[in-house]
Order: structure tokens, then sequence, then C-alpha cells
């Protein structure tokens, strides 16, 4: 069960050790990557791991792995696409890498998405990468369902 507590002056809530409004987008963020993918927008990921983790969660669509051999440029170069949304992992080399990317799709004319991205990174401390968005969606889930007998984050204990 979700333990559910009121943190310091500001009453800031907090669900297993999360400020409820992150966990808030981080709900916003994977809704957005599910919407993304059932539109075609290819999501770049880091491996095998994060692809597996991805399908996990039920997104379907093209997942691309920055590791899969040959120079990670080249694969980039050879993307055919308008728009791919960049879902590196959270810590600090996975910020380095979707800047990587983010800089040189700019350049060859594909508009990264980096906002569902953005929006997960404030969660790193828990969840460091993406096959812990696994955890992330079960955390989420058991929200969810104890939030159905309430109507609000307050009631949820």
């Amino acid at each position: 069960m979700p333990k559910v507590r009121e943190e310091g002056a500001l009453g800031r809530r907090t669900i297993e050790g999360l400020d409820a409004e992150l966990i808030e987008e981080a709900r916003e963020a994977l809704t957005e990557v599910e919407e993304y993918a059932a539109e075609g927008v290819p999501i770049l990921v880091e491996g095998k791991k994060d692809r597996e983790a991805l399908e996990r969660l039920s997104i379907r669509g093209t997942i691309l792995e920055l590791s899969r051999g040959g120079r990670m440029l080249n694969l980039l170069e050879s993307l055919k696409y308008k728009r791919v949304l960049i879902l590196t992992d959270f810590d600090t080399k996975g910020r380095e890498l979707a800047s990587f990317c983010c800089k040189h799709l700019v350049k060859l004319g594909v508009e990264p998405i980096l906002e569902p991205y953005q929006k997960l990174r404030k969660l790193r401390k828990k969840f460091k990468e993406v096959e812990s968005l696994v955890k992330l969606r079960t955390l989420l889930e058991r929200i969810e369902w104890r939030g159905q007998k309430t109507t609000s984050w307050k009631g949820v204990q």
C-alpha cells in the first residue's frame, strides 16, 4: 500500500518518498511516451534492456538502441524520421548522451523530443534508468488502485 505523508511547513505530500507533483508529472510523461509511440515517432534508448522495459510497459512502436553495433553518429545519420523521442537513462551519462543525440539530430534536421525525458529525469534519485520505469508504472498503478477508493492524494494511506 503506498505510504503518504505530509512534509514540512509547506505541507507537501509525498508518496513512497516522492513528491506527489513529481509523481503526476511521471504519469503524464509515460502517457506522452505511449502517445508518441502510437503516432509512429521512434524512441531512442541506450540498449536492449531499455527496449525490453518499454515493451514490458506495452509501449509499441519503433524502439532504436544506441548501443546496437556501430557508431552512434552513424545510427543518427541513418534515421529517416522527422521527429525522434529521446529516452536515455536519467543519470549523468544518460543526460550527456541525450544532449549529444539532441545536438546531432538538430544538425540533421530531425526534431528531438525531450519533454517526457525531462519530466522523468526529475525522479532520478529513485528511478535512475529506463529499465526502472517498470517499477515506476507499478507504483503508479498501486496509487491509482488505492485512489479509486478516495478522491484526493490526501486520502491515500
